[in-house]
């Protein structure tokens, strides 16, 4: 990069281009897509201010808790609402058929990837995996019994059609049940209502929000990017906890009351906020923040106009 030249890379966000409906991205110099950025390459990201930092917030758990909302699965809100669940941690206990005080932070770090994997309808895998695709299933029931009742919806009705909680219409014109009662295009149907509902809704409606409460506090700081369950921005140093603040209530009680104004939608469990300020894109001490609906029915009581 030239020496009069800030080093930046733009991207241009496309709408109506993924099934799901969330955004995807397009390098508008070089050929990358944001959305699909490798996190190692995070780090290499500073503020284009001197002393300026980068902050980042997080949807916390955001498609599992979304997938215990639709499902209403009373298992899934108790881990949720249980501080000291960690669903990396049960996942590993299964994986490896250890006790969780002998499962080490790499064999959790290993564990991820298989997490959520049947919220997808995942199945294939080591005999392992499987063993744990299967206790998923098994524990949050709520869950596998909305997501297999979409597929029988999908399957039996003549347009081929599944309506979300949204009123957003997903179709699959070429679903067949196979003689082995196996429903085509299982993984998208199970996939889509969740990650749609999580990444194309609720992450966009926090975004707005952050950027027009940033903006009515008349902070000097800014909205850079988005991806996927994140919002991240350049922060000045005299507003980190500003950033922070207004970043936990607009994934959280604004997007709660958005979804009952706008939709009539009462979310069932709590939504959390993990925020990061640091030099650095993904540096910095991370702060949790949740927030119970339960706990506040007021925010329901908003007449809907």
């Amino acid at each position: 990069t030239p020496p009069d030249k800030v080093p930046i890379l733009y991207a241009r966000y496309n709408q109506a281009v993924t099934q799901t409906h969330r955004l995807s991205s397009s390098g508008a110099e070089y050929k990358l897509q944001f959305h699909n950025f490798n996190r190692m390459f995070k780090c290499l990201f500073c503020a284009r201010t001197e002393a300026w930092l980068v902050g980042e917030g997080d949807g916390a758990q955001l498609e599992f808790r979304v997938a215990v909302h639709l499902g209403r699965d009373e298992v899934g809100g108790r881990d949720i609402r249980d501080p000291k669940f960690d669903a990396h941690y049960q996942t590993a206990e299964i994986l490896t058929k250890k006790r969780r005080e002998d499962v080490s932070k790499s064999e959790r770090q290993d564990a991820k990837p298989f997490t959520f994997k049947p919220l997808y309808g995942g199945q294939s895998g080591t005999k392992a995996q499987r063993a744990y695709y299967k206790f998923f299933q098994n524990k949050y029931r709520g869950i596998y019994a909305t997501q297999t009742g979409w597929t029988h919806r999908v399957a039996s009705s003549p347009d081929k059609c599944l309506v979300t909680e949204t009123g957003l219409r997903f179709y699959w014109p070429d679903t067949k049940v196979q003689p082995d009662g196996y429903v085509t295009n299982k993984t998208s149907i199970f996939n889509y209502p969740v990650q749609s509902l999580a990444t194309a809704d609720i992450i966009p409606i926090g975004l707005v929000y952050c950027y027009y409460r940033m903006l009515s506090l008349g902070l000097q700081s800014f909205l850079t990017n988005t991806i996927h369950d994140s919002i991240i921005g350049e922060i000045h140093p005299d507003e980190e906890e500003t950033f922070r603040r207004v970043v936990e209530c607009a994934l959280t009680r604004d997007t709660f009351v958005y979804l009952w104004r706008c939709y009539s939608i009462k979310f069932t469990v709590p939504l959390g906020c993990e925020s990061k300020v640091g030099t650095h894109w993904g540096t910095g001490k991370e702060k949790k923040f949740d927030l119970d609906p339960v706990d506040f029915g007021e925010l329901f009581e908003v007449p809907i106009v």
